[in-house]
């Protein structure tokens, strides 16, 4: 099991925001200033050799908008990540090796964003969102090994730690 951060970082730039419901104190974006509330949900499929077999999550993100194309944002979210189970057999004449990974992640992240919004047309809008994230990760990721040959029998149970960490988002 990788226990570096870049997973974490791949999910916070691959995620996407599905749903998404605004309150807006102010109609005319122009010359007022403005406050949207988002909801949205992370949904991460992974590559075919990543270590984690899904995550999710929800973020919520307060939108204090300055004026029609500058704003901030303070967001916090959630997210689960479920370790790929893989259990690993090998067998000789006197030998007998087991290992297997095991488990899942909760991460907890809250941050803030400097907005930048585009009229793209009358229709849709683009929103690049550039910031930070503070993501405070509780692992129950396990990782077990036995081993029974010359020696006699060993094992192993052993929590697999992740650190938290500062995350830059585009």
């Amino acid at each position: 099991m990788k226990t570096n951060i870049s997973i974490f970082i791949s999910a916070m730039i691959a995620s996407v925001m599905l749903v998404g419901h605004g309150v807006k104190a102010a109609d005319n974006r122009a010359e007022e200033k403005s406050f949207e509330l988002n909801a949205g949900y992370h949904w991460l499929s992974p590559v075919k050799d990543a270590d984690w077999a899904d995550g999710g999550g929800i973020e919520v993100q307060g939108r204090f908008w300055q004026n029609a194309h500058l704003g901030f944002a303070l967001m916090g979210a959630s997210d689960t990540w479920k370790a790929k189970t893989e259990i690993t057999e090998e067998e000789s004449e006197d030998v007998y090796i087991s290992t297997a990974i095991m488990g899942d992640a909760s991460v907890t992240s809250f941050g803030a964003s400097i907005l930048y919004r585009s009229r793209a047309s009358d229709d849709a809008t683009l929103i690049m969102d550039i910031g930070l994230r503070y993501a405070m990760v509780n692992s129950s990721v396990y990782a077990e090994a036995a081993y029974d040959g010359p020696g006699g029998p060993n094992y192993l149970y052993e929590e697999i730690k992740i650190d938290n960490t500062l995350l830059f988002v585009v």
